[in-house]
């Protein structure tokens, strides 16, 4: 009888301090996990704030533009470091009211890309593109570019 209240002592014992453990382990879990949100949301804060800060230009390839033929025109993001980008989408913008616009690029992710522009008119010298990364922080981010060229 002894033998067994001393074995029940022990069970008790252990499984007292196998709960301790649990219950440390389980409050450094939840403490790593909270310093784990503050570190991907402080990543993301960074990322939007590079991409705040660069801008799309435009290197045409010729001076001018002839009616009715492809210009190639390279862009290019510019800033001061090199950052790894997210996917982002192009379009151009296809009229005065700028509240249109035509997908050109998709799913794109290097740090320039080149669209070829056929210009329709003589008039036709302006590039406006409008450039949108994925979701940060919960809201796309966009950029526009202009480029003007001379046709002929």
């Amino acid at each position: 009888m002894k033998k067994i209240f001393l074995l029940a002592i022990a069970i008790i014992s252990l499984a007292s301090c196998n709960q301790d453990k649990i219950q440390d382990l389980n409050r450094q879990i939840a403490a790593l996990e909270a310093s784990n949100k503050k570190l991907t949301d402080s990543l993301k804060n960074i990322q939007s704030e590079n991409l705040m800060r660069m801008t799309a230009v435009g290197f045409p390839s010729e001076y001018t533009s002839k009616l009715n033929e492809p210009h190639q025109i390279n862009y290019a993001f510019c800033y001061s470091i090199d950052i790894d980008f997210p996917e982002y989408n192009v379009y151009r913008v296809t009229n005065a009211d700028k509240d249109e616009k035509e997908l050109i690029l998709a799913k794109q992710y290097k740090s320039g890309f080149r669209y070829d522009f056929i210009p329709k008119t003589l008039d036709d010298d302006t590039i406006e593109l409008l450039i949108e990364f994925e979701d940060i922080n919960g809201y796309p981010l966009k950029m526009q570019s202009i480029t003007h060229t001379v046709v002929e």
